[in-house]
């Protein structure tokens, strides 16, 4: 299949071709990319698609999504495993008609995700790519326990779900650490803790953190990535920027 539009991004954050076209192959991957006048020449019996004014461009990633947050829904009792999944799939066809093929989901209910991606694989439903953190970690009573989140105290108890999650197959450590106040969840050593133990077995470790001090907190247990940062500072970024800290 030949694809054509007016404009065509590459992906290098700096690149936009015009009057190109795109070939795929069989398995869908692209083959060439030059001049739409040459393509139909160089691929006779292929399809073409043009899009006119339109703009082609690599499939996007959203970073943060939750596909299984069925908690707020107006009609909440009918919301058994079965409707869950059923939810789960239509949010992730929803990512695909948006044009986004890779998400990254930051906790929702245990297994979800996991079985989500292997029907994918399967050939069953048609998903994104899907990178996962299980259901995600907090304190006793913290944010998230009430939507299934795991919870865990003291340095060695997140340490241990940490493990659990990774056995149930995560591929990121997902910690919650505030809600809406201003004092921090977990301890500076539960956080450490935390950190030591993802990095120890080779996975990266996102933190929900909006609030301070716990983004302070956060930044100095060396997380890799800080989700929502509401009030994060210009010095805190810079000193995320110096560490590595997305």
């Amino acid at each position: 299949m030949i694809l054509r539009a007016k404009y065509l991004i590459t992906g290098d954050g700096r690149t936009c071709l015009q009057d190109q076209a795109v070939y795929l192959d069989k398995e869908g991957k692209i083959g060439w990319i030059g001049d739409a006048a040459e393509a139909a020449g160089r691929y006779p019996e292929e399809m073409v698609k043009d899009y006119g004014e339109a703009t082609i461009l690599p499939g996007l990633f959203d970073m943060h999504v939750h596909f299984g947050y069925y908690y707020s829904q107006p009609d909440l009792d009918n919301y058994d495993d079965y409707m869950v999944a059923y939810y789960a799939l239509e949010q992730a066809k929803q990512s695909l008609r948006l044009g986004i093929t890779t998400v990254r989901d930051l906790s929702c209910p245990p297994n979800l995700m996991k079985q989500l991606r292997l029907a994918g694989q399967k050939g069953y439903v048609t998903v994104p790519r899907i990178i996962h953190a299980d259901a995600g970690i907090c304190m006793t009573g913290g944010h998230g326990h009430q939507d299934g989140v795991e919870e865990a105290d003291s340095p060695w108890g997140v340490r241990a779900a940490i493990r659990r999650q990774l056995r149930a197959g995560a591929d990121w450590v997902k910690i919650l650490t505030s809600n809406r106040g201003d004092i921090p969840e977990f301890t500076q050593e539960e956080l450490d803790a935390a950190v030591d133990e993802a990095h120890r077995q080779g996975v990266k470790i996102a933190v929900h953190s909006g609030t301070q001090p716990s983004i302070q907190m956060c930044i100095d247990a060396g997380f890799d990535t800080i989700e929502h940062g509401t009030f994060l500072t210009e010095a805190q970024a810079r000193q995320m920027a110096k560490k590595g800290i997305a």
